[in-house]
C-alpha cells in the first residue's frame, strides 16, 4: 500500500503538469503572454534549484518530482515566449536580467551548494518581478488556472517535504519547496486582486471613479 506522502507527491506532480497544459495552450492561442525575461531565468535557475535541493535533501527522490516539472515546464514556456511572449527590451526587464546574470556569475564562481541555493532563489525571485508586475497591470495576460494549479501543487509539495523532514538532511532542503509556493501564490494573489476588482466593476458594486 502506498504511503500518504507518496500519494500526495504524485498528486502534486500531476497538478503541476496539469497546470502547464492549459498555460501552454493559452500561450499558443495567444490568450497568455509570458514574459521572456522571467521564463528564461526560470528555465535556467529551475535546473540549478532542482538538483541543488535534491542534493541537500540527501538524494530523496520525492524531493525532485515537483521541481523536475518546474525545470521542464519553464524551459518549454521560455522557448514559446520568443514567439508568443512579451517583454525583454524594457529598462525594467533589462535590469532584472542583468541582476540575475550577475547573481548567476557569483554562483558559478563560489561553487557552494547552500550558497548556490540561496543565490539561485534570489535570482529566481528577481526573474519573477516582470511577471508579477505584468500580472498586476494586465492579469488577463496570465493563466489563472495555471497559477492556481502551481500554487496548489507547491503547497502540497512543501507540506509533504516538511512532514518528511527528520533533521538528518539539511534544513535548507525545505527552502526551495517553500519558495515555489510563495512565488506562485504571490502571482496568483496579484492576479485575483485585479479580477476581483473587475468583478465588482461588472456588478456595479462600486464605480471605477471611486476605486
Amino acid at each position: 500500500m502506498l504511503a500518504l506522502d507518496t500519494i500526495l507527491i504524485a498528486i502534486a506532480t500531476i497538478i503541476s503538469i496539469a497546470g502547464y497544459l492549459p498555460y501552454i495552450s493559452d500561450i499558443i492561442k495567444r490568450k497568455s503572454k509570458p514574459n521572456r525575461v522571467t521564463w528564461l531565468i526560470w528555465s535556467i535557475l529551475g535546473t540549478v534549484l532542482c538538483f541543488t535541493s535534491f542534493e541537500l535533501s540527501d538524494y530523496d527522490w520525492m524531493m525532485i518530482c515537483v521541481p523536475l516539472v518546474y525545470m521542464v515546464g519553464p524551459t518549454i514556456v521560455a522557448i514559446l515566449s520568443f514567439w508568443y511572449g512579451e517583454g525583454g527590451t524594457g529598462k525594467f526587464d533589462i535590469f532584472c536580467f542583468a541582476s540575475a546574470f550577475v547573481g548567476l556569475g557569483l554562483w558559478l564562481i563560489l561553487d557552494m551548494v547552500v550558497l548556490a541555493l540561496w543565490l539561485s532563489i534570489i535570482i529566481d525571485g528577481i526573474g519573477a518581478l516582470p511577471t508579477i508586475r505584468k500580472s498586476f497591470v494586465n492579469p488577463k495576460s496570465e493563466s489563472i488556472i495555471g497559477w492556481s494549479a502551481f500554487s496548489l501543487a507547491s503547497a502540497l509539495n512543501f507540506g509533504v517535504m516538511f512532514h518528511r523532514f527528520d533533521g538528518t538532511e539539511s534544513i535548507h532542503s525545505l527552502v526551495y519547496p517553500l519558495y515555489l509556493f510563495v512565488i506562485s501564490a504571490t502571482i496568483l494573489v496579484v492576479m485575483l486582486n485585479q479580477n476581483i476588482k473587475n468583478l465588482f466593476y461588472d456588478l456595479n458594486i462600486f464605480s471605477k471613479k471611486g476605486a
